[in-house]
């Protein structure tokens, strides 16, 4: 008798399962590139992007892989440029890491993050920062991204509970749920920590370009030489060059160093993230006479100071200890699957399944991207407005500004705005319908949420029917005594429809007014709104809220 009449082939189950154990380590290799991308867009499109990917084994490679580009390309020194060898390598960051890449080739150059700080900030006057590393926004979305990580990711554990429980109830600990733990655990210190470099990496270098604007623009101000300092260079190098005493840099070196010497406060919190206050106008008098007439502080008492330098230390280590688990923990997994026994196709059809599950579970909690889980911008830019002449200790907030982890723009973050666009009229109007009302005020909303990046819920859209009398004068209205609306935000006002005129009664002056959508069993000269109705509405506002507002009306064919 032949072997292959003492084997006789099994049936199509039997052959699939089996396939199952022997490619089981290449299935993971699914979900690969989406794991690597999603897990470093967490700052930009939420923190479910991250959270999530530890849910399945497949992708996991992705995780190991986005861990190993942050963790090299976070480790900057003069014997080891990370950035710079990654690129000679071939490796790209994805996602935000875009952003901690040098700009040139040298790794003195400066991060793309400084080079598009600079651009966004290029025509503003910074003379204070304020570093909060207790912000409760900060503070919520990381305690959001650990939670949400811990409970996704504890899904993982359910392919391997039939297989264990069923074929290896007997077994010691680390060959049944050692291996499992190790990759939830590894995969999730890898997506928790990825996200605390990137803030930590992200705000150090844009908190020096903000502090090398500040400094070279108050030198400037007070008619002082300024350092000979390369503005396309990375400005921590910059700025810490100068720390040294210029008397043992030699007089060529005081020379470069301009009269930064001169003021003592301008070196102080170098080194740390620390908060720091310079005036903006030039002194009276005196060529080199370092006293000014208002304090100049680089720490205030209130300031968080923050150093960075070990903070960063000890990211990189737990990261690299997450990695190792995750990787050990990946190829332990297998040895799992490959343990059920062959005559039982059962346990590693149900691995396949429940991973294929938790895959199509993942994808679906990234489709959900709800607004819960976005990140605040890490940057508020306040604008000042002076109350006494020649004094900028008299200054109060005009309006605030965001800058989002991305560093592509600048946000409104306390703007708000109405929008109303529109078409139909109803079919009790003498008016006719338009068509390019609600196309323009759908335009404006979203310039307003995609470039300006406003939050949505301060964003009032009506459109066609929602735009009746009532509405609009009841959204205008909400402006007065919103609570969300602080004084001195930015508001815009955008109405799109026909306008009319019609006489006054008992008088010989006209009015014109803004055509509302009308109700069939309403009467359409009751549905008009008075443009100076409108008018009082908006002198309400200002009177209680802002009179920083932009109204436009659109009227097609005037």
């Amino acid at each position: 008798m032949s072997a292959s009449d003492q084997n006789p082939p099994g049936g199509v189950i039997d052959v699939a399962t089996s396939g199952i154990r022997d490619v089981s380590p290449l299935l993971p290799l699914l979900g690969t590139g989406q794991c690597e991308r999603h897990i470093t867009t967490a700052l930009e499109r939420g923190l479910l992007y991250a959270a999530a990917t530890p849910m399945s084994i497949f992708g996991s490679l992705g995780i190991a892989k986005a861990g190993f580009v942050v963790l090299w390309a976070s480790m900057n020194s003069r014997w080891f440029p990370g950035p710079t060898l990654l690129r000679n390598a071939g490796f790209i960051p994805p996602g935000i890491g875009t952003l901690l890449v040098h700009v040139g080739d040298d790794n003195r150059h400066l991060y793309t993050a400084e080079d598009k700080l600079r651009r966004i900030l290029a025509k503003k006057h910074i003379h204070s920062v304020d570093v909060n590393f207790r912000s409760k926004d900060l503070i919520l979305w990381n305690m959001r991204l650990v939670g949400a990580t811990v409970f996704l990711s504890a899904f993982g554990f359910l392919p391997y509970v039939l297989p264990i429980v069923r074929f290896l109830p007997d077994q010691p600990f680390h060959a049944r749920w050692l291996y499992p733990t190790m990759r939830i655990v590894g995969c999730d210190v890898v997506a928790i920590f990825i996200q605390f470099i990137f803030q930590l990496r992200i705000l150090e270098e844009t908190y020096y370009r903000i502090r090398f604007m500040a400094t070279d623009a108050f030198l400037k101000d007070h008619g002082r030489r300024v350092p000979s300092w390369d503005p396309n260079q990375n400005s921590k190098n910059v700025l810490m060059e100068l720390l040294g005493p210029s008397r043992s840099r030699g007089e060529s070196a005081a020379e470069g160093q301009g009269d930064f010497h001169h003021f003592p406060a301008l070196r102080e919190g170098l080194g740390r993230m620390s908060s720091f206050n310079f005036p903006r106008y030039p002194t009276p008098g005196g060529e080199q006479a370092p006293e000014l007439p208002l304090p100049v502080s680089a720490v205030p008492s209130t300031t968080h100071i923050i150093p960075t330098r070990l903070l960063l230390f000890a990211f990189q280590i737990i990261l690299l200890f997450g990695l190792i688990s995750a990787v050990v923990g990946y190829i332990g997994c297998f040895s799992v699957v490959q343990a059920s026994p062959r005559e039982d196709p059962r346990g590693a059809l149900v691995w396949l399944v429940c991973e294929a599950l938790l895959a199509v579970l993942r994808t679906l909690v990234w489709a959900a991207n709800p607004k819960w889980d976005d990140a605040k911008s890490p940057i508020a830019l306040e604008k000042v407005a002076t109350t006494t002449e020649n004094r900028t200790d008299d200054m109060k907030k005009a309006s605030s500004y965001g800058i989002g982890w991305m560093l592509s723009s600048v946000t409104a973050n306390d703007m708000h705005a109405l929008i109303v666009g529109i078409n139909e009229f109803g079919e009790s109007s003498k008016f006719h319908d338009l068509d390019e009302c609600v196309p323009d005020a759908k335009r404006i909303a979203t310039y307003l949420k995609d470039t300006l990046l406003v939050p949505r819920d301060q964003i009032v859209t009506l459109y066609d029917s929602e735009a009746t009398k009532e509405h609009i004068t009841q959204a205008l209205r909400d402006l007065s005594h919103k609570s969300s609306v602080a004084a001195d935000a930015p508001i815009i006002i955008y109405l799109a429809s026909h306008t009319g005129i019609r006489p006054v009664e008992g008088t010989d002056k006209k009015q014109m007014y803004l055509v509302p959508h009308c109700g069939a069993s309403e009467a359409e000269k009751d549905a008009y709104i008075s443009y100076d109705s409108i008018v009082d509405m908006i002198g309400h506002i200002a009177d209680n809220k802002t009179d920083n507002i932009v109204s436009a009306n659109f009227t097609p064919g005037a």
